[in-house]
């Protein structure tokens, strides 16, 4: 069977790379790379030090054109018919506009539709164009894959998508921390978040209940993780420059990012990681988070329920200052619920696993690829 894959995006988004890289490890560990029967093509539109990263068996296409655009609408359908391909993969929503017709496409969300100021596309034109074509690959596509119920869901609402070619397949951490002797280093006192900043994740609030809490707990700190994208903009920045200068400590401090090696000590030496949200179609920090044995505080949210379970302590209203006090008070002075919800978070990560994702994501591809159209 001859595979193709859309890689054009990892260059510029790390999720999906993570995400590629992943699948295509996972399938070399279990055997599929044995025979020449199976060719895996990776699509790119410039050279990029990932691929590296890469198994050496899959076979890698860098186009002469790099425009994205001309890249998606011209380059890449030409490469799939010369291949031959029994099937095409396009990890990122998008398909080329006169796609390949047996075509599977990843989507993790379509907060875009709903939150359309938070969208990374903020060009207007490069928006409508892409909210456009992502609705269309969507229905053109002869199967979806999506990380949760929520996203499939979503899918069905907002674009009619038929459940039946929905497969919803949970993503997976790289790193197994519980593995590690990192998990058993002592706790530091600070909160950790991790994440885009966006206006729908409530760090205004976030940092103004901290401030309360921290007025009465001189050595806690609060680490962000995370670029501020916030629209209208939330001056995130000054936020924390004015509640360091009013705690006379630099108890706030913001990253726009992190090394995986830096996320791993701060996962694994956090006493607590808040992570609130209107909506979310998937959140990978809250499994890393699980993963690494850390106590989650959360707001009651279909998709962060879903992925979390009874692993977090939940939040009925980001917006209610006392509860809000009360809650990440709580998980930051009670032992016992902290360990608690240590040992849960370890069990519920178990449920999402790169290698059980990969491996039904191929079987997936093999029945598109064998089906009669």
């Amino acid at each position: 069977m001859n595979i193709g894959i859309d890689c054009h995006y990892i260059h510029s988004k790390p999720r999906v790379a993570q995400y590629v890289i992943s699948l295509l490890l996972s399938w070399k560990n279990n055997g599929y790379f044995r025979t020449r029967e199976n060719r895996i093509f990776c699509y790119f539109n410039k050279k990029d030090d990932l691929i590296d990263s890469f198994p050496k068996e899959v076979e890698i296409i860098i186009s002469k054109s790099k425009n994205n655009t001309l890249f998606e609408q011209i380059a890449l359908p030409m490469e799939i018919s010369k291949d031959k391909l029994d099937v095409f993969f396009s990890p990122y929503l998008l398909l080329p506009f006169f796609s390949f017709k047996k075509s599977i496409i990843t989507i993790y969300d379509i907060s875009f539709v709903e939150y359309p100021k938070e969208s990374s596309w903020r060009n207007f034109f490069d928006y409508r164009y892409r909210k456009y074509l992502s609705k269309r690959a969507a229905k053109s596509a002869s199967a979806i894959i999506t990380p949760t119920e929520f996203t499939k869901k979503e899918l069905m609402r907002l674009w009619g998508i038929s459940e039946k070619k929905i497969y919803v397949l949970p993503l997976g951490s790289n790193i197994n921390f519980h593995k590690t002797q990192l998990l058993n280093f002592p706790r530091q006192e600070f909160i950790l978040f991790k994440g885009s900043i966006l206006t729908r994740r409530y760090l205004p609030q976030i940092i103004k209940i901290f401030y309360e809490i921290a007025k009465n707990h001189p050595t806690l700190r609060f680490i962000i993780v995370g670029k501020d994208l916030t629209n209208p903009s939330q001056n995130i920045d000054n936020l924390i420059e004015k509640v360091n200068y009013n705690l006379i400590r630099k108890a706030i401090t913001r990253f726009d990012k992190a090394s995986e090696q830096d996320m791993l000590t701060f996962y694994s030496q956090a006493k607590a990681f808040i992570y609130l949200s209107e909506y979310e179609g998937f959140c990978l920090p809250i499994i890393e988070a699980m993963n690494s044995g850390l106590p989650i505080l959360a707001n009651k949210n279909k998709c962060l329920e879903e992925i979390a379970g009874n692993a977090a302590l939940y939040i009925d209203n980001p917006n209610n200052e006392a509860e809000l006090y009360i809650k990440l008070n709580r998980i930051l002075t009670d032992t016992n619920l902290r360990q608690e919800l240590k040992e849960r978070g370890i069990r519920q990560a178990q449920k999402f696993s790169w290698q059980q994702s990969a491996k039904k994501t191929w079987e997936i591809m093999q029945m598109i690829g064998h089906d009669e159209q």
